[in-house]
């Protein structure tokens, strides 16, 4: 089947004199969590891949495709290609495949070639960087096509999604949005901007104050321009639930149809400067030639990242609603692990009816909850689904990945439940161990003002490194107020992370919710993660300087089959038995009888074993 289409793509290729084909998985807004089913998910269309990021290159006797250490043992196992072959960027110089579609077009025949992609899918950064790759291959004249090859090969494509829009209140959101129009509106003033635009998702979601509906994601496909003047609101008018337009236009915010945004671009004076950190291909190109355009870090990154009072509130209540809803799922798969025949994908259905209980419960954080038993989990970021989809046995671990927006935040916790003696016994235990070393000694790390997430994410990985194990990703990520999963400026990361969302050198501060996700991964058996949320919040001023601090947000048990307290230091075996402590308090009153009692003995004080 995906060959098939494959040679669909390359037929229409040589009928339209495409030489080069580009795709990537991206969308207008850059998502990067659109539900599979939906309109731009034109890469899994035509390769199987189903993960968040990717790009591929196609010619007439070559594909290639790219993504990071998160995805790649998925991209091998999801592309149904004969003859894709599948490069790791992480182990690649960075924009690798310039340097490929250089060498490649240089070596086609004929001096006039044609390199097609779809505009909207690409970043205009990313764009420009093509196209001057292909103003410089040597012995062509490369020209740029901005189309939409693959999709419309597409038969009964999905329409765009867009889900009802309310408002969220003012109790959940903290801050009103004329308080962060007057915010955001100062600040372009001080970096001498007169216009600002915004096309990410949770960006206009938290400026607007407004929420979607959506099966999977509070945040909406819309964007935001603004002046001195005006504030405009870019997204389907017939979306807005009864009172919100008139509610926007009481706080300064007129509201456009989506479609109306690039012409609003076009009509921007020479005179004004204007802001964005990035913009889609095709939207870059309505901006008015000469007006002058500063691209640099979002201020409103920036801002959301830092929660009010409110937020963080909303944080301990979503976090201690997920709790009870983790505490069940375990209780009932250690229970009937040996009867029910669970598989992976059980799971979802389960978590989305028992989070539905929960007060505040707005969706799920995407249509399939990571549920990865023993080797599976190897790969830290595989999702089941058709074709993977093992059976969970009354033997070694499953790990769950799972998260949910609720009224004002998200949540984020992965826990790895043992289930039965295995073959890799001792080392499960082993590694288990060192994994919630890590996470306690983050945990309890305090850090000065200044520090950046390249230290802390040391803090967690060097106690792997002293007994020679790695993770391939990032300690821990910001996370959004009922927003994004994945939050950025700021990520727990080595020096090297830069990408387009996050990077390692931003300072964390307090108000910012980051994970804590350290784990060991070992190919052909069996992954761990441990990961609780935790909001940064102030310790102490002295002489030094001003100090922050953790609070963790995640009540659930860890794992105490796979604990050897002999490993444990005393400070972090009494952070665990606090932790299991408060755990207890926090979630048995949420909790039957039955359920509670079950919790008692997870979260029971764990002691050292002595001689007999």
């Amino acid at each position: 089947m995906y060959d098939e289409r494959l040679r669909a793509v390359r037929e229409v290729m040589r009928q339209q004199g495409v030489d080069m084909h580009m795709l990537t998985t991206d969308d207008p807004n850059f998502s990067g969590s659109i539900a599979p089913d939906k309109y731009w998910r034109t890469m899994e269309w035509l390769t199987g891949f189903s993960c968040s990021f990717g790009y591929m290159l196609i010619t007439a006797d070559r594909v290639t495709f790219w993504t990071d250490f998160r995805y790649i043992t998925q991209a091998k196992n999801q592309i149904r290609l004969s003859d894709a072959e599948i490069f790791d960027v992480t182990t690649l110089p960075q924009d690798y495949y310039l340097e490929w579609i250089r060498e490649t077009l240089a070596a086609l025949p004929g001096k006039e070639l044609t390199f097609a992609a779809d505009g909207r899918t690409f970043t205009n950064a990313r764009a420009e960087s093509i196209r001057r790759v292909l103003a410089a291959v040597p012995g062509k004249s490369v020209s740029w096509r901005n189309q939409d090859l693959t999709g419309t090969l597409w038969p009964d494509r999905p329409d765009p999604d867009s889900p009802a829009l309310f408002d969220l209140d003012l109790a959940y959101a903290g801050v009103s949005r004329q308080e962060k129009l007057t915010a955001l509106r100062a600040r372009l003033e001080e970096a001498g901007c007169t216009a600002y635009l915004s096309v990410t998702m949770d960006t206009v979601a938290w400026l607007t104050n407004l929420r979607s509906r959506g099966e999977y994601t509070p945040m909406f496909p819309a964007y935001v321009l603004i002046d001195k003047k005006q504030a405009g609101l870019y997204c389907r008018q017939d979306k807005l639930e009864p009172g919100v337009k008139k509610a926007l236009l009481a706080d300064g915010f007129s509201t456009f149809e989506t479609e109306e945004i690039g012409r609003a671009l076009g009509s921007l004076s020479k005179e004004e400067v204007l802001f964005h950190d990035r913009i889609n291909d095709d939207l870059a190109q309505s901006i008015p030639a000469g007006l002058r355009v500063v691209n640099g870090r979002d201020p409103v990154s920036l801002m959301k990242t830092v929660k009010n009072g409110a937020e963080a509130e909303c944080f301990r209540r979503a976090n201690l609603a997920d709790g009870v809803v983790l505490v069940r799922i375990i209780k009932r798969l250690k229970e009937e692990v040996s009867s029910a025949g669970f598989h992976e994908l059980d799971f979802t259905p389960m978590f989305n009816e028992l989070r539905k209980e929960q007060e505040g419960f707005l969706c799920n954080g995407g249509p399939t909850m990571l549920a990865a038993y023993m080797a599976n989990a190897a790969s830290p970021h595989y999702f089941p689904g058709p074709g993977r989809n093992c059976q969970v046995k009354p033997e070694g671990v499953l790990l769950f990945d799972t998260g949910a927006n609720y009224d004002g935040a998200t949540t984020d916790i992965s826990r790895t439940v043992y289930l039965g003696p295995c073959e890799y016994e001792e080392e499960l235990i082993r590694d288990y161990t060192i994994s919630l070393k890590s996470l306690i000694a983050l945990a309890r790390q305090k850090f000065r003002k200044g520090t950046d997430g390249a230290y802390l994410d040391s803090v967690a990985r060097c106690v792997l490194w002293n007994e020679g194990l790695n993770y391939s990703y990032g300690t821990g990520h910001g996370i959004g107020a009922c927003l994004n999963c994945h939050e950025g400026p700021q990520i727990l990361a080595e020096s090297t992370y830069r990408k387009e969302w996050a990077a390692s050198n931003v300072p964390i501060v307090p108000g910012m919710v980051v994970s804590n996700e350290p784990g060991v991964y070992k190919v052909g058996k069996y992954g761990i993660r441990v990961e609780n949320d935790q909001l940064v919040t102030e310790a102490f001023t002295n002489e030094f300087g001003e100090f922050y601090q953790f609070e963790t947000l995640s009540y659930c048990p860890f794992e105490p089959k796979l604990i050897d307290p002999s490993l444990l230091s005393d400070e972090e075996l009494s952070w665990l038995n606090e932790y299991h402590a408060k755990t207890y308090e926090l979630l048995a009153p949420r909790l039957t009888e039955e359920e509670a009692a079950w919790l008692k003995g997870q979260t029971a004080v764990i002691c050292r074993r002595t001689d007999a």
